[in-house]
């Protein structure tokens, strides 16, 4: 695949945080930097689902190729691609993102789904990350293209905590790697309610000093 320097991707990624700037006014560079931080990691998750290779063993390097040679070879494609996921991005952004200005604790359910399926993890890490690469596919075709690797790593985790919490490890490891159909199945589900549910689907937890810096120009 078709690779340019690195020079070009730091001029992307300048175009990107022009759009931010867009919808985004009067952002502080903390602000900015940790708002594209976010968006850039989602464009490339949105690239690698529509160009269909979210399956590729090194998929976000593929991505950024493509990205890399859209800029330079078509670059109205580049832009009218980066509007539309902008549109998208920013008001999913607003809808799905709560901001948090101190801890708040994570509850009792979610913690022991965290202990269970970390625990297996290491035996299935192939499987998980698949699973990820799908859920994220799906969000995306849904629309839901805010935080997709972290709604998707929450929903796969999910979904292999059902098996884990109603069997013996042993025995749910074993329905998790003979029944792929039926966790792709729940995840698919998932992915639907999270689409017609109107509400936030994410936390962001922040230090109140975070956003005080003065504010200025938009950086590059």
């Amino acid at each position: 695949m078709y690779w340019v320097p690195g020079s070009k991707e730091n001029e992307i990624r300048s175009i990107l945080k022009s759009y931010l700037y867009k919808h985004f006014g009067n952002l502080s560079e903390q602000e900015a930097e940790y708002l594209f931080n976010i968006a850039y990691a989602d464009f490339i998750n949105y690239v690698a689902v529509t160009k269909d290779i979210i399956f590729d063993e090194n998929y976000q390097e593929d991505t950024l190729s493509v990205i890399q040679y859209m800029y330079l070879n078509q670059p109205s494609a580049l832009i009218n691609t980066l509007t539309e996921w902008i549109e998208v991005w920013s008001w999913k952004w607003r809808q799905r993102v709560k901001l948090a200005l101190r801890d708040e604790e994570d509850s009792q359910a979610n913690a022991e789904v965290e202990r269970k399926v970390g625990a297996v993890l290491p035996s299935i890490t192939s499987l998980f990350n698949w699973l990820k690469r799908y859920t994220i596919g799906a969000l995306v075709r849904h629309g839901e293209v805010c935080f997709t690797s972290l709604l998707a790593e929450t929903i796969v985790k999910e979904v292999l905590f059902k098996p884990l919490s109603s069997q013996e490890t042993h025995e749910a490891l074993r329905f998790i790697n003979e029944n792929p159909a039926f966790i792709i199945s729940e995840i698919t589900k998932k992915v639907r309610e999270i689409s017609t549910y109107k509400g936030n689907l994410v936390i962001v937890r922040l230090n109140p000093l975070f956003f005080e810096n003065q504010r200025g120009e938009p950086f590059e």
